[in-house]
């Protein structure tokens, strides 16, 4: 059986890897049908990826290249226990779920329960992730509660992108796709020795822009496009034989006009009250509403613009008895939005949105092995401490636009209370404007180690303490004009300073191995995770000048009890690995909606429970098939309300029951020609699900759907280049993201519409 070797740094010790995507690429470069071993060097130590116990898949560029994967929202069709939404606008609202569950809400700062690490370094806000993905090596997706390892602790799961790092071989690679939409990309890396064995620079970016695919029916503008940049810089030095340090910096942004969503349900005043409005305003209400045409009508355009930048280095000093790690890093995120709040061409409301974030990052680890302990055979151990500084601030303006006046003394008069336009007033100083800032402190010593007791049990476990400080200061006002108005009546006139949070917990792991055979592997886990609370820093967090409210939330905490299979045979033609998981989630962290502001608070609880299956088979030469299945219980506990809403007993938002893909590779050598033909094909389907996040709407309901997305590859056997015709979603399904209600607009729905059809031309080669 061949062994391949893939290096796997701290963030896969956390719970080990199922890493079917990536055995799965394995069998791909095989001239065999046996599936190849796949070798990893979690705690210093080489370790068979199927001998480790845990719930995780690693995907590997060449996995990530044949499925088109070009951000973190794709990964989907790969890991069926994963979910992304962006909402709202993309770099502060993307919503990422493990096997059901996970942070349904865009305040800046509430924290995620599935977690994203970039080459070791926590990045805190999901919004950070939404950038395309360049020079990657793999991608591990963990599922459960990681309480041990990683710099920052999640209570559902985490992402990790490890990037390409350099090496002392010099290379030079280019990629440039053309597609529909007028899409175009472009990837460049270069990797060079500068002083053999001691000194490389790796090199690499990207441009992507694609044209949008909703369109305003009245000015012709296009919405939900893509304009990217990205860099990345990395330093490998190795002063000696014993010390390597890898330098990394990077930088990206974009400016792009999303995320637009369309009238999807339309209430009971649209035709009598804002077609009029609209039609008043130059603009039109869609009426009937008809989503799938991907057409809207807005008064003010949408623009969202973000920079992300940041440093890391990581030292790594071997000391003969342990490995000592250092991890420092510092980054800076900025990004900006202008939208239409009401959605719609009638002119009320729109919003204006900066926020800025700073993080400083401390991890030092010491890491070792110990054979020939009494009683058992070897202790893999490793000891840390964890530090982040986080700074992050907002300023959020909602001016009242020109027809507020009318409308709000429509419905004044509507309900016996006749008041004249002069009572109201719209206008740049009128509205709310907000303005949010926090300091964030964690502090954290951790502990882990592998105890093999011999051949066939082995005892795995770790703690973690976790100390959290938090300072918030927020600053909500009504702006009411000039005159005599009313507005302000209804305004947030309550100013927060200096709210602190503190927050203890324990966190960690354990787990039971048994090792049946070679082939067969079995395990027992349980996980305690953490989140923490706070203060809600987002619009309306107080409640009102009439009807204030506590703005602090408490902390999430998860346990996780798991079992798991993994197994192969078929002579190493066939891997299948099984988990069945149930966790229980305290102190939920939820938003909902009082009829007037967005609120934070604690739930009872939730569950998420079900059985994930991933197999590979390799049933003849060159030709492999990976598929995953999950399904998931994931509820709220009985009584859980949002605002008038019951959600007790009801499905998590945006998580469907039953999740799948499957994915086929057939490789075709050409005789004669050093050539191979690569054809690939992969399917993923979801049920249904909910897609509105804070009432669970029977408007917001999307039906289940299939994605279908396929890849055919001409390319050298030394892959110097290669020429590829791809397409993603390529049956044109029709489908939503996410769903909310229109606001302003009483029994009006909105929908953010999935990705069309793409497809296109990828060139590559080595230069």
């Amino acid at each position: 059986m061949t062994k391949v070797h893939a290096r796997f740094g701290k963030c896969a010790i956390a719970g080990g890897l199922t890493g079917v995507a990536l055995l799965a690429d394995a069998a791909l470069g095989s001239a065999y049908a046996q599936i190849d071993e796949i070798i990893v060097t979690a705690q210093k130590r080489e370790q068979n990826l199927q001998d480790v116990p845990g719930a995780v898949t690693a995907i590997s560029n060449e996995a990530l290249t044949l499925s088109g994967v070009q951000n973190i929202e794709d990964l989907q069709t790969l890991t069926p226990s994963l979910t992304i939404t962006s909402v709202n606008t993309f770099g502060n609202s993307t919503q990422i779920q493990m096997r059901g569950v996970g942070t349904s809400t865009t305040n800046v700062g509430l924290e995620a329960a599935v977690g994203f690490f970039l080459d070791g370094v926590y990045r805190s806000r999901s919004g950070t992730a939404v950038g395309d993905l360049i020079d990657v090596e793999r991608i591990e997706v963990l599922r459960g509660p990681q309480g041990t390892l990683f710099g920052k602790n999640t209570s559902a799961g985490a992402i990790s992108v490890i990037t390409q790092g350099p090496t002392f071989d010099y290379e030079a690679k280019g990629e440039v796709s053309l597609g529909n939409l007028n899409s175009q990309r472009a990837r460049v890396y270069l990797n060079a020795p500068i002083v053999d064995d001691r000194l490389a620079v790796r090199l690499s970016g990207g441009y992507h822009r694609r044209d949008g695919y909703v369109e305003d029916i009245v000015n012709g503008a296009d919405y939900n496009d893509l304009d990217r940049w990205n860099t990345r810089a990395q330093v490998l030095w190795t002063p000696t034989d014993d010390i390597d340090v890898r330098v990394i910096g990077d930088w990206s942004e974009a400016s792009e006009t999303t995320v637009v969503s369309v009238r999807s349900v339309n209430g009971p005043l649209d035709t009598p009250v804002f077609g009029p409005l609209a039609a008043a305003a130059g603009g039109v209400i869609i009426n009937p509403a008809r989503p799938y045409d991907m057409v809207t009508s807005l008064n003010d355009p949408a623009q969202g613009d973000f920079q992300d930048r940041g440093v890391s280095a990581e030292i790594n000093w071997d000391l003969d008895f342990a490995t000592l790690t250092s991890i420092t890093a510092y980054r800076n995120y900025e990004s900006s939005a202008f939208k239409d709040v009401d959605a719609a061409a009638v002119d009320f409301f729109r919003t204006d949105f900066t926020f800025d974030q700073e993080l400083f990052t401390e991890e030092l680890r010491l890491a070792g092995r110990a054979d020939n302990v009494p009683l058992v055979d070897s202790v893999d151990w490793l000891a840390g401490f964890y530090y982040a500084n986080e700074n992050i601030g907002s300023i959020a303006n909602f001016p009242t636009q020109s027809q507020i006046p009318g409308f709000l003394s429509f419905f004044a008069t509507s309900l016996g209370f006749p008041l004249p336009l002069s009572a109201f007033a719209s206008g740049e100083d009128t509205g709310g404007a907000q303005t949010r800032g926090q300091n964030g402190r964690s502090y954290a010593v951790f502990g882990h180690a592998t105890i093999d007791i011999n051949d066939f049990v082995s005892v795995i476990g770790g703690a973690r303490f976790n100390r959290e400080k938090k300072i918030a200061s927020t600053i909500d006002n009504t702006i009411a004009g000039p005159g005599n108005n009313l507005l302000g009546l209804f305004g947030n006139f309550r100013t927060i300073t200096d709210e602190r949070y503190t927050d203890e917990e324990w966190t960690g792991d354990v787990a039971l191995q048994l090792n049946w055979t070679d082939d067969i592997m079995t395990y027992a886990k349980f996980a305690h995770g953490y989140k923490a609370g706070g203060n809600n820093i987002d619009g309306g967090g107080a409640g009102t000048f009439l009807m204030p409210v506590d703005p602090g939330f408490e902390s999430e905490t998860s346990n996780n009890y798991e079992v798991g299979l993994r197994s192969q045979f078929w002579d190493g033609r066939t891997t299948l690995n099984v988990t069945g998981f149930h966790t229980d989630f305290t102190d939920f962290q939820i938003q909902s909606f009082d009829g007037i502001n967005f609120l934070l608070s604690n739930v009872s609880g939730a569950t998420s429970k079900g059985v994930e299956i991933e197999t590979v088979v390799s049933p003849v030469d060159n030709l492999t098939f990976s598929g995953g299945l999950t399904f998931v219980e994931a509820e709220f506990d009985d009584g859980v309300t949002s605002g008038f809403a019951v959600l007790g007993d009801a499905q998590l938002p945006l998580s469907p029951k039953w999740l799948g893909s499957l994915t086929g590779t057939y490789r075709h050598p050409i005789a004669n020609a050093d050539l191979t033909f690569v054809a690939h094909g992969e399917i993923s389907f979801r049920s249904r699900a909910n897609l509105d996040s804070t009432t669970l709407s029977p408007f917001a309901e999307q039906n289940g759907y299939s994605l279908f997305n396929g890849r055919m590859a001409l390319e050298t056997d030394d892959q110097d280049w290669s020429v590829a015709l791809w397409c993603r979603n390529c049956g044109d399904k029709q489908y939503a993201s996410f769903s909310f209600a229109s606001s302003f607009q009483a029994g009006s729905w909105q929908k953010i519409l999935g990705t069309p059809r793409t497809w296109g031309v990828s060139l590559s080669g080595r230069f």
